[in-house]
């Protein structure tokens, strides 16, 4: 049998509905009503959706006239919709990430929060194709480890989205390497972490007259957070001096500052002017390569290290499975990562089979986006309602706290259970699914029996506790929409 096809044993006396639940709240984006039945139906179906999802990368990519041509859904500017060559060259080439008041008087291009709402209007939408959401988290959990917080400057604001379209989706099942060299070549990155003016002190640029009197020199804050937080974590075992080297070794990893060349400006760059010549070590290993070659050597170092097999592997199961990830369980999927060279499709699979994946009682709350995105998809929204809907739907999830590309600092949103019980926000959960109903029944006019609905979308999962509840207000002709706000407020749909 082909390891493509190899299906976990569940547990006595855990049923086929169990597994589809925990699919889809566990490892997914919530049950539709078409795919819940479906899943629902035999041992190892939910499991057999997953692996589907992961073997269809191209299934995970969003095509760039999703993003740019949807006119009536974002407010250019005057005049710019007679120049969708300019927007595409924007949005898509990234060719004004370095956004200034020449570029906007010379080519008439939206804001660049009128960009970032455009691109995260996109994700939304693209939230609601997959059956379950497996391969779609994946990518949420990728951006996330990668993070990017678009309110920084105009510069990464307008490219933020960019960066998760063309860097995280088309890697995000491929090889780790391959990833993190895209990473740091993509200008979001490069300017959220003030990269683009680090110069070495002994370069040409750095030599000058010029340089000197600016007192250029290497900026730590990428190489920092490459080691701390994006490869080997905290505790990977390396030094301030590492930190420096890497710092050193990263020095002209730019973008085009040239104003006069809009074709080009605000790209991805290498400066030589700006590199630090000569040998670098980082991690005990020296590095001797020329130019861009120095820094592409020590990310494969960097993406082969036990320490990056073993951080990538706990964050992984704390962010699906488990708060507290078992040793034996981050061993054996940093095994999975070391022995495939970083292939992300066999980390994934191997995820899925990590003991407890399906088993481990759901008592973690589902994360704000993720359960709104459950809610968006139980009720049935249309793909174009979505698309029309996403700005004030984002606005939503900000107020719990986790807008999108939002977090301030690079470390991305935590996992731990704990932070994201705060009472206040539980509390407000309810509110903003009333909201979402009434939304659903009073702009979209769609009729939904509250107990069918239920029925459908968790077939043999519903509690005692919620089907009686729900009949009981039935029974006393309580409004509908507070019907389905007690379905999505139960532990079912707020628990993973």
């Amino acid at each position: 049998m082909s390891s493509r096809n190899i299906r976990p044993a569940p547990a006595a006396g855990f049923s086929p509905q169990a597994q589809a639940h925990v699919a889809f709240m566990r490892f997914g984006l919530g049950p539709k009503m078409a795919s819940a039945a479906r899943l629902a139906a035999a041992s190892g179906a939910a499991y057999d959706a997953c692996l589907r999802e992961i073997a269809n990368p191209g299934a995970l990519l969003i095509p760039d006239e999703q993003v740019i041509f949807n006119q009536a859904l974002i407010n250019l500017r005057p005049g710019a919709a007679q120049k969708p060559d300019a927007v595409l060259n924007y949005v898509n080439c990234c060719s004004a990430s370095a956004y200034s008041p020449q570029v906007q008087m010379t080519t008439l291009l939206p804001e660049p929060a009128e960009v970032m709402s455009t691109e995260f209007i996109a994700r939304y939408a693209k939230c609601i194709e997959p059956e379950v959401g497996f391969a779609e988290r994946l990518v949420h959990f990728w951006s996330n480890h990668f993070s990017i917080n678009g309110a920084k400057d105009s510069r990464v604001m307008p490219t933020v989205g960019h960066f998760e379209r063309s860097v995280i989706r088309p890697h995000v099942l491929g090889k780790f390497a391959d990833l993190l060299k895209a990473v740091y070549q993509h200008p979001a990155m490069i300017c959220y972490l003030d990269n683009q003016f680090s110069t070495g002190e002994n370069s040409t640029i750095g030599k000058s007259a010029w340089g000197k009197a600016n007192k250029l020199s290497h900026n730590e804050n990428l190489g920092r957070e490459i080691l701390e937080l994006h490869t080997l974590g905290a505790y990977g075992g390396y030094t301030q001096a590492d930190v420096v080297s890497l710092s050193k070794v990263l020095t002209g990893w730019s973008i085009y500052n040239d104003i006069k060349k809009l074709e080009t400006y605000g790209q991805f760059r290498f400066d030589p002017g700006r590199h630090e010549p000569g040998p670098q070590t980082v991690l005990g290993v020296t590095y001797s390569q020329p130019d861009m070659t120095q820094g592409l050597a020590v990310f494969d170092a960097l993406a082969a290290h036990p320490a990056t097999a073993q951080h990538i592997a706990f964050k992984l199961i704390q962010h699906f499975i488990t708060d507290e990830p078992p040793v034996a369980a981050v061993q054996k999927l940093a095994r999975v990562f070391q022995r495939t060279g970083g292939d992300l499709w066999a980390v994934a699979r191997a995820l899925l089979l990590v003991d407890g994946a399906w088993t481990l009682p759901m008592t973690r709350l589902v994360q704000p986006l993720h359960w709104q995105m459950s809610m968006v998809r139980g009720l049935g929204f249309s793909k174009n309602s979505v698309m029309q809907k996403a700005r004030g739907f984002h606005s939503i999830v900000g107020q719990l706290s986790q807008p999108t590309w939002g977090r301030i600092t690079p470390d991305g949103y935590p996992d731990d259970d704990y932070y994201w019980r705060n009472p206040g926000f539980v509390f407000a959960r309810k509110d903003f699914a009333f909201g979402m109903v009434q939304n659903a029944l009073g702009v979209d006019k769609m009729v939904i029996d509250p107990e069918a609905r239920a029925a459908e979308l968790l077939p043999g999962v519903c509690s005692a506790a919620l089907t009686s509840t729900m009949a009981e207000m039935k029974t006393k002709k309580i409004y509908a929409g507070s019907r389905l706000v007690v379905l999505f407020s139960s532990p079912e749909y707020m628990l993973r």
